[in-house]
């Protein structure tokens, strides 16, 4: 019987330089290989943490493709395509969480926010629902709701909620401006200047509760306080065009036409179309 003998065959060198270019592709580390989902999702993470969005969303993609019941997965790239204002992407990803995980609490309030962010306030609203099902002693379940029945002009209701997420936790300011937005809304000027003085009692640097006490003031009749919270808004934000139209309003409702004039010509610089027809038909020369 012959005996086959294995020989050394001599390779050419360009067929040397493919095996050896073979060799390396084989052994370069390519991310995502060799990776678990949870590491992927780590990785993720660290991107959503430097601001990359989207690098991170396509990490929490590559941990989907290696487990597609991971729901932690599905709402961190929910969370990544909401920061880039895909909402309907974001959704999608959360439908498939709460059906992996029906007890998912932060999938039901970002799918909420989502919906918020699109104009579907009474899709957020069943959102909200669930997550104070939940847990009902959670303000933020309250407020979130809170605000999408205010943006559907249910003041009466937003502000039962934001009573209850105040009973919960009185140490949210913002809460207390919504609330007070609300009062404003139905008239009640007067439980919405105690409302924003909550405010800017839990946030002294709350530009937007002291215009809009500002505002509550002047609907009262308390002029020169409306100045005064006008003026301290200005002083946090001096590009807040809102506050110094009204401030030029307020002058001029006080008689002072020069320094209404005054504050118009800023808000008109700051794009403020209202402050550019008063000082066209108010200031003239001035």
């Amino acid at each position: 019987m012959q005996q086959t003998t294995l020989r050394f065959i001599p390779v050419e060198a360009p067929l040397k330089i493919i095996a050896i270019l073979c060799i390396t592709f084989f052994t370069i580390p390519v991310p995502g290989m060799g990776q678990t989902a949870e590491d992927l999702v780590r990785s993720g993470l660290s991107r959503s943490a430097a601001g990359d969005h989207t690098g991170a969303a396509e990490y929490y993609s590559r941990a989907i493709a290696i487990d597609a019941g991971f729901a932690e997965a599905y709402v961190l790239r929910a969370r990544s395509e909401y920061l880039l204002s895909n909402f309907t992407g974001a959704i999608a990803d959360l439908d498939k969480a709460t059906g992996i995980d029906p007890e998912f609490k932060e999938a039901y309030i970002l799918r909420g926010r989502a919906k918020d962010a699109m104009g579907d306030h009474k899709g957020a609203l069943n959102d909200y629902q669930v997550v104070i099902e939940m847990n009902p002693a959670f303000a933020e379940g309250y407020i979130l709701r809170g605000r999408s029945k205010y943006a559907m002009a249910m003041y009466e209701e937003a502000i039962a909620d934001l009573d209850r997420a105040t009973e919960i936790d009185p140490s949210y300011a913002e809460v207390y401006l919504l609330r007070g937005l609300a009062r404003d809304a139905l008239g009640l000027h007067r439980d919405a200047i105690t409302d924003y003085s909550a405010a800017i009692e839990l946030n002294s640097g709350y530009a937007e509760a002291w215009y809009k006490r500002g505002i509550s003031r002047f609907l009262k009749g308390a002029v020169t306080g409306a100045v005064d919270d006008f003026t301290r808004a200005l002083e946090i934000d001096n590009r807040f065009a809102g506050a110094w139209y009204n401030r030029g309003l307020a002058f001029y409702m006080l008689e002072k036409t020069a320094e209404a004039c005054a504050d118009w010509r800023v808000a008109a610089g700051l794009g403020a179309v209202d402050a550019m027809v008063a000082l066209d038909e108010l200031c003239g020369q001035q």
